[in-house]
């Protein structure tokens, strides 16, 4: 199957169909990804229910903090996944041979730089919000690509912050636009595969509920990825 991403900037159209070539042309890689990673969160996130945190009753001071801790787990490990998946799209498209096994790993390596970049990303984020709403929203779509720079770019830091905004710059538009795009696709999706789970409260329901979520968002991450590869290719064109 041939997968190449021109030297040519993509339609939104355009990425989704390149996205669903690699998606189900990978897809069992990225689901033995998905049970890897996100089924062990899951059975955690499922023991420690974080609905209450949330609302400020049900838990006692103890398990608002073990609430904290599960989503904070869930997220921060989750990245793990996404990275792989990320890395694993790459390296299919430039016809690399990679294993599941190498794709962890490189995301494990990956890992610690794109903890300390998202943590960079969020002061400054949060610093530009408390100025004027308007900065901020221009600076979160410049660093939109940050994930993508870290894994296959080897940068992170303001290094990552900087070629993000680089690959956008002249485009900030256009990227809002298709964010908007795969953001609302990514909502309904995964809103109407929810609904079967919703009022279930048996711990083996929520624990399949939430990792089909996962597999369905897997293809999102994928989206993404052709999103940054493209528009990393035709980065020079545009900013010319």
């Amino acid at each position: 199957m041939r997968y190449s991403i021109q030297r040519k900037e993509y339609s939104p159209g355009e990425i989704l169909l390149k996205a669903w070539k690699h998606w189900t042309g990978s897809i069992s890689s990225i689901l033995l990804i998905i049970l890897i990673v996100y089924v062990p969160l899951n059975i955690v996130v499922a023991l420690v229910p974080f609905e209450p945190f949330f609302a400020g009753i049900g838990l006692s001071f103890v398990g608002k903090i073990l609430a904290w801790l599960s989503r904070s787990i869930d997220r921060i490990i989750g990245i793990v996944a996404t990275m792989a998946i990320i890395y694993l799209v790459s390296q299919r498209e430039s016809r690399a041979r990679v294993s599941i096994s190498d794709c962890l790993k490189r995301s494990l390596k990956r890992w610690p730089h794109m903890i300390a970049t998202s943590l960079i990303y969020s002061v400054f984020l949060i610093g530009l919000f408390i100025l004027l709403i308007v900065p901020g929203i221009v600076y979160a779509v410049y660093w939109f690509f940050i994930i993508h720079v870290v894994i296959l770019k080897g940068k992170w830091g303001l290094d990552a912050l900087r070629y993000s905004r680089q690959i956008i710059k002249g485009r900030w538009w256009t990227v809002l636009g298709y964010v908007l795009v795969f953001a609302v696709l990514s909502f309904l999706a995964q809103a109407v595969l929810a609904v079967p789970f919703l009022f279930s409260e048996n711990i083996i329901v929520m624990i399949a509920g939430d990792t089909i979520s996962d597999f369905v968002a897997s293809f999102f991450v994928v989206v993404g990825t052709v999103f940054f590869l493209n528009f990393d290719r035709t980065m020079v064109t545009a900013t010319a």
